[in-house]
C-alpha cells in the first residue's frame, strides 16, 4: 500500500449474529508513515443479492438493497472539494456505530456459492482524489426474525406414503414401498429431529442401501431463467442392503438441526426451503428419492434470543442434483433433466 501500511476493519463482535435493529460497534485501524492528505474516511453498510446461471456464458444477477453511507472523519462525500484535511503520520484508531433498519426486516445471511449468496458487510473508504481511494471491507452475519409458530413445532406432519415401481431395461421388477415420518412440522437451529423410515422392497432386486439427509433447495432467478438445485446440509448413509422381500426400518432416527439461517424468499431472485430427503439406492437404475418438507426458523417468539447470537451460520456445499419434473413429497428420479 505504499504509505499507507495498515487499513482495516474490527468489529467489536464478529462472530455475532445481528437482526433488526441491532447495533454494530466497530474500529478502523489505518497505519501511515507519512502524513497524507484525504477528504475524509467513511464507511458504508452494504447488503447485497447475487444470483448466477449454471449456464457457460456465466450470467450474473446483482441487487444491493441496504447501502447506507456514514462520515467518520472529516469531509469525505463523493464530490471534490479544493482544500483538503491531512491524517498524520502514526497509528490512528476510528470508533463506529451504525443501528440496523428497524423496520425493515432483510433476508438472512446465505453463502451457497458459486450461485447464490445474500451478504452483508462495511465497506471503509479512505477518500483522497485525484489519487486512488483506500477500501476495506468485513462482512456479517444477519438473521432474519422468521417466526415458527408454536403449534407448528407440536404438530407431526402427516406420513408420506408411495409406492413406485422399480424399472431397468424397460422391465418391471417390482415395487419400492417408502414411507416417511418426522417428529414436528417446525424446528429452530440447535433442535433434534426424529425420523422414522422404512423402506418395504417388494421387488426382486437386492438394493443397495439408504441415504437421509436434511437438504435445502434452492432457487435461483437470472434473467428470466429459474435455476434448481440441492445443498446437503446434513446426511447419513446406511449401506445395509435391502434384500428381496424384505423391509428397512429407522425408528427415532435424529438429526441435529446445525445453525442454518431460516428458509428465504428475496423478490424472485432467491428462495431458500428445507425438507428430509430419503434416497433409495438402486443398482444399475435410477435411484429413488422422497422430500418430506418441513419448516426451519429463527425463532418461536418476537425476541430473537432463542437463536444463539454466539455461533455463525454454518457454511454448506451445493451438491447438484439436477432439475426434476416431479414435485416435493414424491419420488424423484436422480438423473431426470
Amino acid at each position: 500500500m505504499g504509505k499507507l501500511t495498515l487499513f482495516e476493519i474490527q468489529l467489536e463482535n464478529p462472530k455475532a449474529n445481528y437482526y433488526k435493529g441491532d447495533i454494530i460497534n466497530g474500529t478502523i485501524k489505518i497505519q501511515i508513515q507519512v502524513a497524507m492528505p484525504a477528504l475524509g474516511l467513511s464507511i458504508r453498510l452494504r447488503g447485497r443479492a447475487s444470483a448466477a446461471s449454471r449456464s457457460k456464458h456465466g450470467c450474473n444477477v446483482d441487487h444491493y438493497f441496504l447501502d447506507e453511507k456514514q462520515t467518520i472523519w472529516g469531509d469525505a462525500s463523493d464530490q471534490v472539494f479544493d482544500s483538503r484535511h491531512s491524517l498524520p503520520a502514526g497509528y490512528h484508531e476510528f470508533k463506529f456505530t451504525n443501528q440496523l433498519n428497524t423496520d425493515d426486516d432483510m433476508p438472512s445471511s446465505f453463502d451457497s456459492r458459486p450461485y447464490c449468496i445474500i451478504f452483508y458487510g462495511i465497506v471503509a473508504q479512505f477518500e483522497r482524489p485525484p489519487s486512488k481511494n483506500y477500501t476495506c471491507e468485513t462482512g456479517f452475519t444477519y438473521i432474519q426474525t422468521v417466526d415458527v409458530p408454536r403449534p407448528l413445532l407440536r404438530e407431526q406432519p402427516s406420513q408420506l406414503r408411495l409406492e413406485q415401481p422399480l424399472n431397468r431395461f424397460l422391465c418391471q421388477f417390482g415395487t419400492v414401498k417408502l414411507s416417511i415420518k418426522a417428529d414436528r412440522s417446525g424446528y429452530l437451529p440447535g433442535e433434534t429431529m426424529l425420523l422414522n423410515i422404512e423402506c418395504e422392497n417388494s421387488s426382486n432386486v437386492v438394493l443397495k442401501g439408504i441415504q437421509v439427509a436434511l437438504v435445502r433447495r434452492v432457487l435461483a432467478s437470472v434473467e428470466g431463467n429459474f435455476y434448481k438445485y440441492y445443498d446437503t446440509i446434513v446426511a447419513l448413509e446406511s449401506d445395509q442392503p435391502v434384500d428381496r422381500g424384505k423391509t428397512f426400518n429407522l425408528n427415532d432416527e435424529s438429526f441435529d438441526i446445525p445453525h442454518i439461517p431460516p428458509a428465504i424468499s428475496y423478490r424472485r431472485i432467491i428462495k431458500a426451503e428445507y425438507s428430509v430427503q430419503v434416497t433409495v439406492l438402486v443398482p444399475k437404475a435410477k435411484n429413488l428419492i422422497m422430500r418430506l418438507p418441513i419448516t426451519i426458523g429463527s425463532l418461536t417468539t418476537s425476541r430473537p434470543d432463542n437463536f444463539p447470537r454466539g455461533h455463525s451460520i454454518d457454511d454448506v456445499n451445493p451438491v447438484i442434483l439436477g432439475d426434476t419434473h416431479g414435485i416435493d413429497a414424491e419420488f424423484f428420479e436422480e438423473n431426470e433433466v
